[in-house]
Protein backbone atom coordinates (compact mmCIF):
# COMPACT_ATOMS: atom_id res chain seq x y z
CA UNK A 1 0.00 0.00 0.00
CA UNK A 2 3.14 1.87 0.92
CA UNK A 3 4.06 1.99 -3.38
CA UNK A 4 1.09 2.25 -4.36
CA UNK A 5 0.46 5.78 -1.58
CA UNK A 6 4.04 6.61 -3.43
CA UNK A 7 3.26 6.31 -6.93
CA UNK A 8 -0.13 8.00 -6.95
CA UNK A 9 2.02 10.85 -4.77
CA UNK A 10 -0.39 10.95 -1.39
CA UNK A 11 0.27 9.28 2.15
CA UNK A 12 -0.87 6.05 2.74
CA UNK A 13 -3.32 7.15 5.59
CA UNK A 14 -5.29 8.26 2.29
CA UNK A 15 -5.24 5.14 0.14
CA UNK A 16 -6.37 3.48 3.36
CA UNK A 17 -9.49 6.04 4.08
CA UNK A 18 -10.93 4.95 0.17
CA UNK A 19 -9.36 1.04 0.38
CA UNK A 20 -9.49 -0.40 3.75
CA UNK A 21 -6.73 -3.54 2.53
CA UNK A 22 -4.99 -4.37 -0.65
CA UNK A 23 -8.13 -6.64 -1.61
CA UNK A 24 -10.50 -3.40 -2.12
CA UNK A 25 -7.80 -1.47 -4.00
CA UNK A 26 -7.02 -5.25 -6.14
CA UNK A 27 -10.88 -5.08 -6.66
CA UNK A 28 -11.34 -1.48 -7.24
CA UNK A 29 -9.16 -1.20 -9.71
CA UNK A 30 -9.72 -4.41 -11.85
CA UNK A 31 -13.44 -3.24 -11.90
CA UNK A 32 -11.84 -0.37 -13.66
CA UNK A 33 -9.96 -2.17 -16.22
CA UNK A 34 -12.88 -4.49 -16.88
CA UNK A 35 -15.25 -1.67 -17.15
CA UNK A 36 -12.66 -0.36 -19.83
CA UNK A 37 -12.92 -3.63 -21.70
CA UNK A 38 -16.69 -3.19 -21.40
CA UNK A 39 -16.68 -0.38 -23.01
CA UNK A 40 -14.44 -1.53 -25.78
CA UNK A 41 -17.02 -4.45 -26.30
CA UNK A 42 -20.01 -2.04 -26.74
CA UNK A 43 -17.77 0.30 -29.34
CA UNK A 44 -17.17 -3.03 -31.41
CA UNK A 45 -20.15 -4.92 -30.84
CA UNK A 46 -21.52 -6.37 -34.74
CA UNK A 47 -25.16 -5.02 -35.40
CA UNK A 48 -25.83 -9.04 -35.73
CA UNK A 49 -26.73 -11.37 -35.32
CA UNK A 50 -26.77 -12.31 -31.53
CA UNK A 51 -24.99 -15.48 -31.47
CA UNK A 52 -21.76 -13.35 -33.29
CA UNK A 53 -22.46 -10.50 -30.43
CA UNK A 54 -22.35 -13.03 -27.51
CA UNK A 55 -19.22 -14.65 -29.42
CA UNK A 56 -18.00 -10.92 -29.51
CA UNK A 57 -18.12 -10.40 -26.02
CA UNK A 58 -16.61 -13.44 -25.16
CA UNK A 59 -14.03 -13.49 -27.07
CA UNK A 60 -13.59 -9.99 -25.49
CA UNK A 61 -14.51 -11.17 -22.37
CA UNK A 62 -12.20 -14.54 -21.84
CA UNK A 63 -9.20 -12.43 -23.77
CA UNK A 64 -9.18 -10.08 -20.70
CA UNK A 65 -8.55 -13.20 -18.59
CA UNK A 66 -6.09 -14.69 -21.10
CA UNK A 67 -3.37 -11.72 -21.09
CA UNK A 68 -2.48 -12.15 -17.45
CA UNK A 69 -3.20 -15.96 -16.22
CA UNK A 70 -0.96 -15.82 -13.43
CA UNK A 71 -2.51 -12.91 -11.98
CA UNK A 72 -6.61 -13.74 -13.41
CA UNK A 73 -7.12 -16.71 -10.94
CA UNK A 74 -5.93 -14.29 -7.97
CA UNK A 75 -8.36 -11.91 -9.17
CA UNK A 76 -10.82 -13.85 -10.20
CA UNK A 77 -11.11 -15.25 -6.51
CA UNK A 78 -10.65 -12.36 -5.13
CA UNK A 79 -13.56 -10.32 -7.15
CA UNK A 80 -16.11 -13.21 -6.26
CA UNK A 81 -15.34 -14.03 -2.91
CA UNK A 82 -14.90 -10.47 -1.47
CA UNK A 83 -17.13 -8.68 1.12
CA UNK A 84 -17.85 -5.09 1.66
CA UNK A 85 -18.37 -2.31 -1.09
CA UNK A 86 -16.15 -3.80 -3.25
CA UNK A 87 -19.17 -6.64 -3.39
CA UNK A 88 -21.43 -4.56 -4.00
CA UNK A 89 -19.61 -2.78 -6.86
CA UNK A 90 -18.84 -6.14 -8.46
CA UNK A 91 -22.95 -6.94 -8.21
CA UNK A 92 -24.04 -3.25 -9.61
CA UNK A 93 -21.59 -4.62 -12.67
CA UNK A 94 -22.82 -7.74 -12.70
CA UNK A 95 -26.60 -6.32 -13.21
CA UNK A 96 -25.53 -3.66 -15.46
CA UNK A 97 -23.91 -6.10 -17.88
CA UNK A 98 -26.54 -8.60 -17.34
CA UNK A 99 -29.13 -6.35 -18.35
CA UNK A 100 -27.12 -5.38 -21.52
CA UNK A 101 -27.33 -8.72 -22.81
CA UNK A 102 -30.88 -8.95 -21.90
CA UNK A 103 -31.35 -6.17 -24.34
CA UNK A 104 -29.19 -7.75 -26.92
CA UNK A 105 -31.18 -10.53 -26.70
CA UNK A 106 -34.82 -8.71 -27.05
CA UNK A 107 -33.16 -6.70 -30.05
CA UNK A 108 -32.86 -10.56 -31.52
CA UNK A 109 -36.41 -11.37 -30.51
CA UNK A 110 -37.40 -8.04 -32.18
CA UNK A 111 -35.72 -9.01 -35.21
CA UNK A 112 -37.10 -12.98 -34.81
CA UNK A 113 -33.45 -14.51 -34.33
CA UNK A 114 -35.37 -16.21 -30.98
CA UNK A 115 -38.65 -17.14 -30.58
CA UNK A 116 -41.25 -14.62 -28.45
CA UNK A 117 -41.86 -16.58 -25.76
CA UNK A 118 -37.95 -16.33 -24.81
CA UNK A 119 -37.56 -15.63 -21.17
CA UNK A 120 -34.26 -12.90 -22.30
CA UNK A 121 -33.20 -12.23 -18.67
CA UNK A 122 -33.13 -15.75 -17.90
CA UNK A 123 -31.02 -16.07 -20.79
CA UNK A 124 -28.89 -13.45 -20.21
CA UNK A 125 -28.45 -14.79 -16.55
CA UNK A 126 -27.54 -18.01 -17.74
CA UNK A 127 -24.77 -16.62 -20.67
CA UNK A 128 -23.16 -15.01 -17.88
CA UNK A 129 -22.99 -17.96 -15.21
CA UNK A 130 -21.97 -20.11 -18.18
CA UNK A 131 -18.97 -17.45 -18.84
CA UNK A 132 -17.96 -17.26 -15.17
CA UNK A 133 -18.59 -20.69 -14.27
CA UNK A 134 -15.71 -21.36 -17.29
CA UNK A 135 -13.65 -18.51 -15.97
CA UNK A 136 -13.38 -20.24 -12.34
CA UNK A 137 -12.69 -23.90 -14.23
CA UNK A 138 -9.92 -22.11 -16.16
CA UNK A 139 -8.45 -20.63 -12.82
CA UNK A 140 -9.07 -24.27 -10.77
CA UNK A 141 -7.53 -26.11 -13.90
CA UNK A 142 -4.28 -23.08 -14.22
CA UNK A 143 -5.55 -23.16 -17.63
CA UNK A 144 -6.26 -19.58 -19.63
CA UNK A 145 -6.53 -20.52 -23.02
CA UNK A 146 -8.21 -18.95 -25.34
CA UNK A 147 -9.45 -21.11 -27.94
CA UNK A 148 -10.73 -23.48 -26.04
CA UNK A 149 -12.77 -21.29 -23.41
CA UNK A 150 -14.22 -19.79 -27.06
CA UNK A 151 -14.73 -23.29 -28.14
CA UNK A 152 -16.74 -24.21 -25.05
CA UNK A 153 -18.96 -20.92 -24.93
CA UNK A 154 -19.78 -21.27 -28.86
CA UNK A 155 -20.94 -25.26 -27.95
CA UNK A 156 -22.88 -23.52 -25.22
CA UNK A 157 -24.64 -20.92 -27.17
CA UNK A 158 -25.37 -23.37 -30.34
CA UNK A 159 -26.96 -25.81 -27.59
CA UNK A 160 -29.12 -22.92 -26.22
CA UNK A 161 -30.63 -21.59 -29.07
CA UNK A 162 -30.69 -24.90 -30.80
CA UNK A 163 -32.35 -25.98 -27.39
CA UNK A 164 -32.79 -29.06 -25.37
CA UNK A 165 -35.96 -30.39 -25.69
CA UNK A 166 -37.24 -32.83 -28.34
CA UNK A 167 -38.13 -31.71 -31.41
CA UNK A 168 -41.89 -32.27 -32.23
CA UNK A 169 -42.46 -32.67 -36.03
Amino acid sequence: MRGVASEAGVATGTIFTHFPDKSALLIATLLEDLAETDRGIMETLPSSPVRAQVIHMATAGFGYWCRRPELSATLLREMYFIGGPEAERRRRETTRFVGFCRELLEEAVGRGELRPDVDCTAVAESLYSFYVGRLIRAAGDDAFHLQPMLNDMESFIDQLLAGIAPRSD
